[in-house]
């Protein structure tokens, strides 16, 4: 009864024929899949391009932080706000991303990726925030929980106040980017402030649409409808909705500060548009929670691409790659030696780096989860590194992003300005570097197979 009373509130609210055709297709099970002798359904995959229907909202990972790989199904949400099947072809490198003056969550934040969504072959480019993991149902909400209410938030306790404004306290913690790297892996002893307010600062360069995304894909990743075993939810919601609104009144933190004047809070500033946010949020993270109780109590359905057999990993073929990145390593050791005799090899030395890295994080990721022609084509070596680095593997994202412009930058004359050419840039300290950065690399993969 649950869900036919949600089915005819849907169709009510309604303005136009394709709307009324996406409720139909979320709600009611398409004629193919039924089959017409036994009443029952028949569990088809379905294809790039089909609508997730909405009862499987909850089965999108909400993390913005998360880790794709080439080849991967995903969910894409679309500019009609409908989320499709999709499938990672690779990511977009931004050259400015790659600064070390980025942050690890602005990184994050504002990556691009190439997708298939199977219509009429095409690909298409599409930020990081448009794209959900599929998370298979047996990960989600462990334990039954009850619907949580949202309260308003009225500032942290007085616990809170030193975790989160103390400035002291804050430059001697860890860097952000590894404290938010390994959010996912710790376990929490306390409510995480420091990673919302590094998010929400990130967020902020975003422009409004995405920055929307971004803080919403945030709140319903940290939601208590979400997260029933994990008793800092609220209090980590209600500083999130803290911050937005901060940056939202252009309050610095030092104002803000909660041990400083009352009149400085947040809250005693008139509300902010983005405060209608939250109330629709939570309605949407109470609706997950419903279609997750339902589907545990046996009146849902999975859908076929939660059962997408994922790419195996292949050891044999891990083997054969270090492999040649062994022979690939001795070449290099005697350019490196040739380098302090004759600095016209130099650019070639560079050149071996990059190759000794690609091909062993490509045996690591074969190690790992394996590999897919999509990937094996791609000469890219953060996203290896990164996925690599998301799996437990000592390989170092900076690393990679080092190596990654020896593959052309080395090689044509108009990768660099004229008149240099490749030769004339690449020198003796830069092959020196390169070959303590690839070494890393090789001997981390070498370790772990």
């Amino acid at each position: 009864m649950p869900q036919l009373t949600e089915f005819v509130c849907h169709m009510l609210k309604c303005n136009s024929v394709s709307k009324i055709a996406e409720v139909i297709k979320t709600y009611l099970p398409a004629i193919d899949d039924v089959d017409l002798e036994t009443n029952e359904f028949i569990d088809r995959d379905p294809a790039l391009g089909d609508s997730i229907p909405e009862r499987f909202h909850y089965l999108l990972d909400q993390s913005p932080l998360n880790i794709f790989y080439p080849e991967e199904w995903v969910g894409y949400e679309n500019e009609n706000e409908n989320t499709v099947y999709a499938q990672i072809l690779c990511e977009i490198l931004e050259d400015f991303l790659q600064h070390n003056a980025i942050s690890f969550a602005q990184r994050m934040l504002q990556r691009k990726f190439l997708i298939s969504v199977g219509v009429n072959g095409e690909n298409i480019e599409v930020s990081a925030l448009q794209l959900y993991k599929l998370i298979h149902k047996s990960s989600t909400f462990e334990h039954t929980s009850d619907t949580q209410e949202m309260d308003v938030y009225e500032g942290p306790s007085a616990t809170g106040q030193a975790e989160c404004t103390n400035k002291g306290d804050i430059d001697k913690e860890k860097n952000v980017d590894e404290e938010i790297a390994k959010n996912g892996a710790r376990k929490k002893k306390g409510p995480d402030y420091k990673m919302i307010r590094e998010m929400v600062k990130a967020a902020w360069d975003l422009p409004e649409e995405q920055r929307r995304k971004a803080i919403k894909r945030l709140y319903l990743q940290l939601h208590p409808d979400k997260n029933p075993d994990n008793p800092f939810s609220t209090a980590e919601c209600q500083y999130l909705q803290q911050e937005v609104e901060r940056m939202e009144k252009g309050i610095s933190e030092d104002e803000a500060d909660y041990g400083k004047q009352a009149h400085n809070h947040p809250r005693n500033h008139p509300r902010t548009r983005t405060s209608h946010w939250f109330n629709q949020w939570n309605h949407t993270a109470s609706s997950h929670h419903w279609y997750w109780s339902q589907d545990n109590t046996g009146s849902g359905r999975m859908p076929g691409a939660w059962n997408i057999p994922r790419t195996n990993p292949d050891l044999n073929e891990a083997r054969r790659w270090i492999k040649q990145a062994k022979f690939d390593y001795s070449a290099l050791c005697v350019l490196k030696t040739a380098c302090r005799i004759n600095s016209d090899v130099c650019a070639a030395t560079c050149f071996m780096c990059h190759e000794v890295a690609e091909k062993s994080l490509k045996a690591g990721m074969y190690a790992k989860r394996g590999m897919g022609e999509v990937s094996l084509k791609n000469h890219d070596l953060v996203i290896p590194a990164r996925a690599l680095e998301q799996l437990g593997c000592e390989v170092r994202i900076n690393d990679a992003m080092f190596l990654q412009r020896f593959y052309l930058d080395t090689r044509f004359p108009n990768c660099c300005s004229p008149p240099t050419v490749p030769g004339e840039i690449f020198v003796c300290e830069m092959a020196e570097q390169g070959f303590e950065t690839a070494t890393r690399i090789y001997e981390a993969i070498q370790k772990l197979i």
